[in-house]
């Protein structure tokens, strides 16, 4: 066992599609392959450091600590949102401290024509 697998930590992350899903908008599943094939291309195609799995309406990253963070994992998402012309209705937000959540943001429509 080397100490280079033993110092550096995993890191658990978890995507809640929840309310675009209920709406048919997209699916987890879609966000994973997204994320997989993004972080893969990230860091290199590196075996056995990523793990993106679909659970109902949510997706689980677990990645070790130093191949992609927080911050470049939100980017990747937002990227995922934009590709899917979606980035005008939905945003995301961080939920608690490993993890995200799709939001619907109100697009105020001025009608007053």
């Amino acid at each position: 066992m080397s100490a280079e697998s033993t110092t550096l930590a995993r890191r658990t992350y978890t995507i809640d599609c929840t309310q675009p899903a209920s709406d048919n908008l997209l699916t987890a599943s879609d966000l994973q392959a997204h994320l997989f094939e993004k972080i893969k291309t990230h860091c290199g195609k590196k075996e056995n450091l990523l793990k993106v799995e679909a659970e109902g309406n949510n997706v689980v990253v677990d990645v070790r600590e130093d191949i992609i963070g927080k911050q470049a994992l939100k980017v990747i998402i937002r990227r995922f949102l934009h590709a899917k012309r979606l980035s005008a209705f939905i945003k995301v937000f961080a939920k608690e401290k490993e993890g995200f959540i799709f939001k619907y943001i109100n697009v105020a429509e001025d009608n007053n024509e």
